[in-house]
């Protein structure tokens, strides 16, 4: 399952850039007005920079990765360097990749996986009920202008991994997003470009996500 980790990061960094491009001149001030906002993208494409901070090195992990979503369910995280790897998300498979060896995982026959992976397409479709039944969150307000979304794991698998996640911005624009492992580790992400209008074609489909044309 830890394997299944660098999965949290591709969700919350899709959260961070559909929040990041949403049209309004109002400040957050709840919630729903995170969701509506995310729940309005329709496709996305984005540059991130990670930085994992391991407590046996004592200097971070650093890589530029680029992300790939389309509805309904498809996701692509590619780590750019150092290694090349990714992570592909299908309505019914996880497949991941690094180079020397390539695992799929089938969801229809993994109640388990499909669990975690399900956990959150919540936050693809800014279903708060779904959200809620899997997270505690908490939204406040550390310094004038600035909002931060807390969001803590109810039950295994995800409190197994993670202790919690913080998504901090200004408005309806995202910052940061900070996650914190079981194990004492953390990992940043910090926003670099964000396109949430992307569209693809059919053959770009096809070459990121493996879709057929109909």
């Amino acid at each position: 399952m830890t394997r299944l980790a660098p999965w949290l990061l591709c969700l919350t960094t899709l959260l961070g850039g559909a929040i990041s491009n949403a049209q309004s001149t109002k400040p957050p001030i709840d919630l729903d007005s995170l969701l509506n906002a995310f729940a309005q993208m329709e496709g996305l494409e984005a540059q991130f920079l990670e930085e994992k901070r391991l407590a046996l090195l004592k200097a971070p992990l650093v890589s530029r990765e680029r992300l790939y979503f389309a509805r309904p369910g498809y996701l692509l995280r590619q780590i750019q360097t150092p290694p090349p790897s990714k992570v592909l998300i299908t309505p019914t498979t996880l497949t991941l990749e690094d180079g020397n060896a390539e695992e799929t995982i089938d969801l229809t026959a993994r109640s388990d996986v499909r669990s975690f992976v399900g956990s959150f397409v919540s936050l693809l479709s800014g279903d708060k009920g779904a959200l809620t039944k899997v997270y505690r969150i908490e939204l406040s307000w550390p310094e004038p202008g600035q909002w931060r979304m807390e969001l803590a794991p109810k039950a295994p698998p995800l409190s197994d991994l993670i202790t919690k996640v913080w998504v901090t911005g200004s408005q309806l624009s995202v910052v940061e997003v900070h996650v914190f492992d079981t194990s004492g580790d953390d990992t940043i992400t910090r926003m670099l470009n964000v396109n949430p209008k992307r569209q693809f074609n059919a053959s770009e489909r096809k070459a990121l996500f493996g879709i057929e044309a109909p």
